[in-house]
């Protein structure tokens, strides 16, 4: 019996390892996008006013939403489908990643948009952080 037992453990080890790298590979990009996302944000925003407050403004758009709405996120991770969450935290974040570059490429980005886009990938990462973290 303990051989069975230890083949079936044997044999699931390498498929849970396998999800849970692709899962790790998957937000690892993910957040090191976004991350880097929002650091070329504020560069552009210097760059086209030449002013640290439009700078400051985006950081701050970028933090403090999170910061707000993590221990209701954390909430609602834990109470609803984790995979589900991280899968829209994405789909979201990636729409908004599209969304700048459309807006860039076509030259139309503005600065009212950069803001929106911050205030809304910080609320996209609020949900995304405790559904990928939590035990």
């Amino acid at each position: 019996m303990t051989s069975t037992t230890l083949e079936s453990t044997v044999v699931e080890t390498p498929r849970d390892m396998k999800t849970f790298f692709v899962i790790w590979g998957g937000q690892l990009i993910s957040m090191l996008g976004s991350g880097l996302s929002n650091f070329a944000l504020g560069v552009w925003i210097y760059d086209q006013s030449k002013q640290a407050t439009p700078f400051a403004i985006t950081v701050l758009l970028g933090s403090l939403p999170r910061i707000l709405l993590l221990p209701f996120a954390g909430s609602i991770a834990d109470r609803y489908n984790r995979r589900l969450i991280m899968i829209l935290s994405d789909t979201l974040n990636a729409i908004l990643t599209l969304a700048i570059f459309i807006l860039l490429a076509s030259n139309n980005l503005l600065l009212w948009h950069v803001y929106v886009i911050a205030a809304l990938g910080s609320v996209f990462s609020a949900f995304q952080e405790p559904a990928y973290s939590a035990p």
